[in-house]
Formats: C-alpha cells, structure tokens, sequence
C-alpha cells in the first residue's frame, strides 16, 4: 500500500477513508510482539504524509504511543538491546506523525528517548534524521517543548550526530534545521498541511546550545 500513498495525500485520504489505516493500526497496537509487525513503521507513516486525517485516526487509535514504545521494546528493552530496523521504523512513523500529535509524544517521554537514540545511535543510518524530523514537529507546535529538548540535552547529542556523520548531508541538513527551531526565530510551515507559525527567538536556549558545545 505504501508506494501507492506515499506523498499523495489524494490517495492516503482515500486509502484512511477505506479503512485501510484502522485495520493495520489495530492490529499493529495489538501484535508488538511479533517481528514483522515490529518493522511496519514506515509502510504506517506513508499514511500520514499531507493527511492530518489519518493522523488524527492513529491519535484516536493510540498508536502513537504503540510508535514509541516499539522503540523502547527494541532499545535497551524487553525484545532487544538494540533493535536496529524496529526502531527505525517506528522513527518513520513518528516522523510524520508526530506533526498533530506532539502532545502525546510529549506524555510518552519522546524528548529523553529521542535524545538517548541521537547520543547512543546517531551516527547509524536515518536515526538521527528521522528523530529529528519529530524534533521539528513539537518545537514547531509549541514553545515549551522546545525548551524541554534543550533541557534534556539535545544539543549536546546534535553535536555528536554532526561529529559522527561529516559527510552524510541528510543528516547535517536536519540538525540545522532542528536547531533553528528550537532557538528560534525562523518561520516554518511545519508539516506541508499545517498552518505557518512564528518561531521566537529564544535567548535561554541558545545560551543551552552554546553550553552543549554545538558551536564547536
């Protein structure tokens, strides 16, 4: 279904409006414990690309929360230590779906585990980028969360992800624009259905990525 919806909001409203999305999430929250169902994160987040509807159907079906805690099953958790592809995966569900959902993401502890996976695992393929995509929808939907992740250290993880990836332009890119969201100001449209909002510059937290050794 995935290559059919991705960046189509047409034919993800469609596919949603079908019951596709209910289907797969229901049994997605209900099956974590199974290794197929574990890696479904990206082929799930295909259906939140320019659709707030299906976004709003996995809020009401809470699998935000099955996102994030696939990846604290497969990240120093209960089925692995390190579950490479798991977390990716659900890294790309959040990605996208955290643009209308930044408050459960919020209730469920994302900024300290998104700044754990950047610290211990962001020099390894799309961790950092996809986390850090979710970065950019809570800072866009609200001021406070963009002190909480500086708060908890992000800086100081961006850092590492610049260190550790010199010439993995994906990932450069996504923390400058991550950074420019937290401090501020910038004028993003946050996701490409969202309304656009003034990003305030907000001196505190620069001072914290100064702190953090960002600027080295």
């Amino acid at each position: 279904m995935s290559p059919i919806i991705l960046f189509n909001r047409e034919n993800g409203l469609r596919a949603g409006g079908l019951g596709a999305l209910n289907v797969t999430l229901e049994y997605y929250n209900t099956h974590l414990d199974e290794p197929l169902v574990m890696n479904l994160g990206g082929a799930i987040g295909a259906y939140f690309d320019f659709c707030n509807e299906n976004r709003a159907i996995a809020r009401e079906l809470g699998s935000v929360q099955s996102f994030i805690q696939n990846i604290r099953n497969n990240f120093h958790g209960e089925y692995s230590d390190w579950g490479y592809e798991p977390v990716k995966q659900s890294l790309y569900a959040l990605s996208s779906g955290t643009w209308t959902n930044a408050d459960i993401a919020y209730q469920e502890a994302f900024p300290s585990l998104g700044v754990e996976l950047m610290t211990e695992h962001g020099n390894e393929t799309k961790i950092a980028e996809e986390t850090l995509q979710a970065v950019k929808a809570m800072a866009w939907q609200d001021d406070f969360y963009r002190s909480r992740w500086a708060e908890l250290g992000i800086f100081e993880a961006l850092a590492g992800v610049l260190h550790d990836n010199p010439t993995d332009r994906g990932a450069i890119s996504l923390v400058g624009e991550a950074a420019m969201y937290i401090i501020g100001p910038d004028a993003p449209m946050g996701s490409p259905v969202a309304d656009f909002r003034f990003v305030p510059f907000n001196a505190t937290i620069q001072q914290k990525a100064s702190e953090g050794q960002f600027l080295e």
